[in-house]
């Protein structure tokens, strides 16, 4: 894997299935990417 296969991203829900689901409903992906790293700070 190289690191333009990975997308990282700062986000303000609790990293559960259901919020996550609901956060990336519409979202449009890269063409590369292989993997998403979420990262929340709370």
């Amino acid at each position: 894997m190289h690191c333009k296969d990975v997308s990282m991203k700062d986000v303000d829900v609790p990293l559960t299935r259901e919020s996550i689901a609901s956060l990336m409903d519409g979202w449009r992906s890269y063409v590369r990417t292989e993997a998403l790293v979420l990262r929340n700070g709370v």
